[in-house]
């Protein structure tokens, strides 16, 4: 295979990749980092924002954000594999910041109790002394 001014393929093939914007098809491929989508190659980039602004809108109007299991239009190549792995790290993300959440409240509210503990235990100690300074008089 050889590859010169954006053409490539065996000696004497015509394959000539396409870059965004332009028509595709089998014979006609994208780009790395673009797909084919009706005949128009499509930035990977530009595809997950236009399905990410579509759930959004989806979700706003009462959808559920997805489609129903088993009516999924299944994605196909690198598209498909950049979703997978950057809604994977996002949820990851999102996770381990609820955790963390969740361990600041509890470290805070274990704070306000000991808090309320050693107030309690300062108010005991003053009243004793004021109970021992009444029957002292």
């Amino acid at each position: 295979m050889t590859c010169q001014a954006g053409q490539c393929g065996a000696p004497g093939s015509q394959i000539r990749y396409r870059d965004e914007g332009e028509s595709c098809g089998p014979q006609q491929p994208c780009y790395l980092g673009n797909t084919c989508v009706s005949g128009t190659c499509v930035s990977n980039v530009a595809l997950h924002e236009q399905r990410q602004r579509q759930q959004e809108s989806s979700v706003e109007a009462g959808g559920s954000g997805s489609p129903p299991p088993g009516r999924r239009t299944p994605e196909k190549g690198e598209a498909a594999i950049w979703r997978e792995v950057h809604w994977g790290k996002e949820a990851q993300r999102q996770e381990e910041l609820r955790r963390q959440q969740r361990e600041d409240a509890r470290r805070e509210e274990a704070r306000q109790e000991e808090r309320r503990r050693q107030q309690r235990e300062d108010a005991r100690r003053d009243e004793a002394r004021r109970e021992a300074m009444r029957r002292g008089w």
